[in-house]
């Protein structure tokens, strides 16, 4: 949407409208989503990103980051336990480049086949865990 509108969104004294707008939007995606017509705003983190590059560096990032709470005290090495990250064989690139920028390598992606329709295999995600 903003690329459309050829504006800024980044915060809401650059364009406030489009701010507002995209808050409604996401509400309601998030209501579809979660199929909740209650009046009452549910729950949820909210993000519109550019492209599938800065969306899989997020992906993981927040992964990450959820994995390792205290990683903004200590570096990648506070646990013991590597992380690894489950992609799809059919995956953005960028996927190798975020697990690169996010302290994972790629040797620690594993990929997962699909099947005719794009759906994981799920005999071959249990046998690569």
């Amino acid at each position: 949407m903003p690329a459309t509108l050829n504006s800024n969104i980044h915060t809401v004294e650059v364009s406030p409208t489009l701010t507002k707008i995209e808050k409604s939007c996401l509400e309601k995606i998030v209501r579809c989503w979660l199929n909740n017509d209650e009046e009452e705003y549910p729950m949820h983190d909210e993000m519109f990103v550019p492209g599938e590059n800065v969306s899989n560096l997020y992906l993981l990032l927040s992964g990450r980051d959820a994995m390792y709470s205290n990683l903004l005290q200590k570096s990648m090495h506070c646990s013991t336990n590597p992380l690894v990250a489950f992609y799809s064989h059919s995956a953005h690139y960028s996927c190798k480049k975020s697990a690169i920028v996010t302290g994972l390598g790629k040797d620690d992606l594993i990929a997962v086949q699909n099947d005719d329709i794009g759906a994981t295999k799920y005999s071959t995600e249990h046998r690569s865990i």
